[in-house]
């Protein structure tokens, strides 16, 4: 293979990598905020983060992490608590 050959390829396959890892999927059950350099992104502009919602999203290769949060109702089963009312009755909790 010729130098410009192997030059041609090395620049696809990097091409490849920095479009792939540009883009983002968030399903119908999520939520995303990206976070750029650790911090979440958007909030300095509006004072609230910019939540992306679901589709086919962009970001900043390799500067930008996305986080996706579940949107589901998630139920937490618990055991029934005793607590005593002002009156001095006891109450049971169970959720």
């Amino acid at each position: 293979m010729s130098p410009k050959q192997t030059l041609s390829v090395l620049l696809a396959v990097v091409a490849l990598v920095v479009g792939a890892n540009s883009i983002f999927i968030v399903h119908q059950w999520e939520a995303g905020i990206v976070l750029r350099f650790g911090k979440i992104h958007g909030i300095e502009e509006t004072g609230t983060a910019t939540v992306y919602e679901p589709g086919l999203q962009w970001k900043i290769p390799f500067i930008d992490r996305v986080v996706l949060i579940d949107k589901r109702i998630q139920t937490m089963d618990s055991r029934p608590q005793e607590a005593l009312t002002n009156e001095k009755k006891a109450l049971v909790v169970d959720t």
